[in-house]
């Protein structure tokens, strides 16, 4: 009698997990903070396009990490790369509420088959629930010409 309720309720747990929708934390290699940076295209656009129209951005929420409870990541995004700017990819990011610290952005240029053409990194320090555009120059500015993409990496 006491096994069967203990099958029973262990599958009632299972069908609860199931239909909410919880999935398990998944780990990246280093066992890492998880989440993806954005991008977007020279001109604007999605990550995923190359080519787009002035304006456009990607936008992206890294949520807490894994592993010794989880911290909080501000939200991210491309709003123009290697545009009117000339030399540097503009990225607007806001800060956690209730959370103060200096960020290191960094972007990576790539060409339209997907080879790094350069790459660069800013630091920027903000204030709880901040918002900031900041510029991102490209380290080598020698072939910016051939740059039809940008990537946002995972910010630290």
């Amino acid at each position: 009698m006491r096994r069967s309720q203990l099958k029973l309720a262990a599958v009632v747990g299972l069908v609860v997990l199931v239909l909410s929708g919880f999935t398990p934390a998944k780990r990246s290699g280093g066992g890492g903070d998880g989440g993806d940076g954005g991008g977007c295209g020279k001109d604007g656009g999605s990550s995923n396009s190359s080519s787009g129209t002035d304006g456009g951005s990607s936008s992206t929420s890294v949520g807490g990490g894994t592993g010794g409870g989880s911290r909080s990541r501000p939200t991210t995004n491309i709003t123009e790369c290697i545009g009117q700017s000339g030399n540097a990819a503009t990225v607007r990011i806001t800060a956690p509420s209730g959370f103060s610290r200096s960020y290191t952005l960094k972007v990576t240029f790539l060409n339209a088959t997907g080879d790094v053409v350069t790459s660069g990194q800013q630091q920027v320090s903000l204030e709880g629930s901040e918002t900031k555009s900041v510029k991102v120059p490209a380290r080598d500015t020698t072939m910016l010409d051939q740059v039809t993409e940008c990537r946002l990496d995972p910010v630290r």
